[in-house]
């Protein structure tokens, strides 16, 4: 998986073809950085041959009876993709069936989910006006392994539990200041003077508000299935979409109605987007849209499997004279 392949249409088409060409012309060095940091933030090699779960699409998943699957089908009868070829740039798109299986490549958690989620929260950092459809797209890339018969939706749920918490830990020393706000610099000034020479606006707030970036000229993926039902359009179904695939429609199996659970440094994924709020006003934003306890994954991931970082980097917070946050309402054009 590519970066700058998989996520500029994320900035719809007219910031995402600007995106592009910045990328390809070696004009977004700093940019580029954090991304390719945020994506190798954490690996789950380790993970994998500790859970050593067998891929869905193996002929016998019990190895040969060495499996017990509890009364599960050995076969789910998968029917693989075929490669692809890229006519627009030649490149060869391939599921890798038989170099995994080769490879002993265990299914949980998803490590492309994993790399996914790094570099849409590096590029979302970045970004943040645009965060929501930047994960969103994260969240399609993720959602795309289990089109391809390679994982299941908990291989993918895992997957962005690591993204989230290994982003979380690369950002919570100097790297905010040190490399995220050049970087962040560097993004908005190269496609504020492009949308300037398109006559967009002159200022990037502006340009996405003329090319309805973070709306309906934005981020789109006609894509659905039995868990994101409808076609992403906009900015409201790009978040309806991210929150499906954040349980893939299980039903809870822990407590619910538990009290808000932040981790640990997770305020640092809101520093660009909330540059004025404190690390512990982050936090309240955190809690007041995160989804609700008792989802798979919950009970082991110290809070990460409830995070929605989309909803969080939408919001409109009130904070009153003391310094308390008495208002979050996600889902708004832009941050504030």
């Amino acid at each position: 998986m590519d970066w700058a392949e998989t996520l500029p249409d994320a900035l719809g088409p007219v910031l995402g073809g600007y995106l592009e060409d910045g990328v390809a012309q070696g004009k977004l060095p700093l940019t580029t950085a954090v991304v390719k940091d945020s994506g190798s933030a954490i690996s789950t090699g380790a993970a994998k041959k500790h859970y050593n779960y067998p891929r869905p699409y193996m002929s016998d998943r019990s190895l040969g009876g060495k499996n017990d699957l509890r009364g599960l089908a050995p076969d789910l009868n998968t029917t693989r993709v075929s490669d692809w070829l890229d006519p627009a740039t030649g490149r060869l798109h391939t599921a890798s069936y038989d170099a995994m299986l080769a490879g002993h490549s265990q299914a949980f958690p998803s490590g492309h989910t994993t790399y996914a989620y790094g570099i849409g929260i590096g590029l979302a950092m970045v970004l943040p006006e645009l965060g929501p459809e930047i994960l969103t797209r994260s969240s399609e890339a993720g959602n795309n392994r289990i089109v391809l018969g390679v994982h299941y939706p908990l291989d993918v749920m895992g997957g962005r539990i690591e993204g989230h918490l290994g982003t979380a830990a690369l950002y919570s020393g100097d790297y905010a200041q040190t490399t995220l706000a050049p970087a962040r610099a560097e993004l908005t000034d190269y496609l504020t003077q492009r949308c300037q020479e398109a006559g967009l606006g002159q200022t990037l707030t502006a340009c996405i508000d003329a090319t309805r970036a973070n709306d309906s000229g934005g981020y789109r993926n006609v894509f659905t299935d039995a868990v994101s039902t409808a076609p992403v359009t906009d900015r409201a179904s790009a978040l309806q979409a991210y929150r499906a695939r954040m349980t893939y429609g299980f039903p809870a199996v822990g407590t619910t109605g538990q009290a808000p659970r932040v981790p640990a440094g997770a305020e640092s994924l809101l520093a660009t987007a909330f540059p004025t709020l404190s690390a512990e006003q982050r936090r309240e934003v955190l809690a007041a849209t995160e989804i609700p306890s008792g989802y798979a994954l919950d009970s082991s991931s110290d809070g990460w499997q409830r995070i929605d970082l989309p909803a969080a980097m939408s919001s409109e917070v009130t904070v009153d004279a003391a310094g308390t946050v008495t208002s979050v309402v996600p889902g708004q054009a832009r941050a504030s």
